[in-house]
C-alpha cells in the first residue's frame, strides 16, 4: 500500500515562502480528498481529454511526489498543471475568486497559487517594498571612469578598469 503524501514538517521544510506555497497547494490536494499519486496520474489523463479542463500537460509520478512532499518549486507549468488536476479532481473552479464572500474583487485561486510560487521561486518575501541591489560605491565608478579616459593612449589604458 502506498505511504499517504503528508504536508512535510517543520524541520523538513522551515517557515517561509516554498513552505506557505506548498501549504496552499496542500489544501487543494486535500480537498481533493489526498489522493494517491496514481490517481493523481488517472485525472491528469482524465482532464487532458476533457474538453473543459485547462489540463494540457502530463506529468511524472515523481513530479507529482517532490512537489507535494516539499522537494523542489518545479516549474510553474507543472505546477499549474497539478494544481489544476487537484481542482479538477475536487470540481473546484480555479478561476473562482479564493474569497467568493467578500464584496471586493480578489484574486482567483489560480493566481493566488501562482504568486505564492512565485514568491518561493525567486526567495523573496512579498512586504510592499522589493529592496533593490546593493548600490556600487559611486566615487569608485568616478575614478574607474576618470582612469578610462585619462590614459596616455589616445583614451584607452593597457588595462581595462575591471
Amino acid at each position: 500500500m502506498p505511504r499517504a503524501l503528508l504536508m512535510p514538517t517543520e524541520a523538513e521544510l522551515p517557515s517561509g515562502p516554498h513552505r506557505r506555497f506548498l501549504e496552499e497547494l496542500h489544501l487543494y490536494f486535500r480537498e481533493a480528498g489526498r489522493p494517491e499519486i496514481p490517481r493523481i496520474l488517472s485525472a491528469a489523463e482524465a482532464a487532458i481529454e476533457d474538453p473543459e479542463s485547462r489540463v494540457s500537460l502530463k506529468i511524472s509520478r515523481e513530479t507529482v511526489r517532490r512537489i507535494l512532499k516539499g522537494k523542489t518549486l518545479s516549474t510553474w507549468k507543472r505546477v499549474e498543471t497539478l494544481f489544476d488536476v487537484l481542482c479538477y479532481m475536487s470540481g473546484r473552479d480555479p478561476e473562482k475568486d479564493r474569497w467568493a464572500e467578500t464584496e471586493d474583487p480578489v484574486q482567483s485561486h489560480r493566481s493566488y497559487v501562482r504568486e505564492l510560487w512565485t514568491v518561493a521561486a525567486d526567495g523573496v518575501e512579498i512586504s510592499g517594498h522589493v529592496p533593490l541591489p546593493a548600490q556600487r560605491n559611486s566615487s569608485h565608478a568616478a575614478q574607474s571612469s576618470a582612469q578610462w579616459h585619462e590614459s596616455p593612449n589616445g583614451g584607452y589604458p593597457e588595462e581595462p578598469p575591471f
